[in-house]
């Protein structure tokens, strides 16, 4: 009788990084949470679907991957600078004066 030996196809886990300690987990979610009080990524990305960990970690986010645009410190949102302009005007009733020679 001859045994036959199959190749492994399993996928090796997938390893994440976390945001906090920069640890890696393979589940990053349940470590999040039970080390560092965390909610599962609730902070949205108002220019793509990323969605993150914290406020930190979207600015990050924003800065690195939609550099040119603008951030409101009032409201936590990111817009590119013509809306972010609009955006200051209509909600915060602020007028950006620039210079001009």
């Amino acid at each position: 009788m001859q045994l036959s030996v199959k190749p492994q196809t399993q996928k090796p886990p997938k390893i994440y990084q976390c945001a906090y300690c920069e640890k890696k987990y393979r589940k990053i979610d349940e470590h999040a949470i039970r080390q560092h009080n965390a909610a599962k990524h609730t902070i949205k990305c108002s220019l793509c679907t990323e969605t993150l960990v914290n406020n930190e970690e979207l600015e990050k986010h924003i800065n690195s991957k939609h550099p040119p645009t603008r951030w409101c410190d009032v409201c936590k949102k990111c817009f590119e600078l013509e809306e972010f302009k609009k955006h200051l005007r209509e909600k915060h009733k602020l007028i950006i004066l620039e210079n001009r020679k």
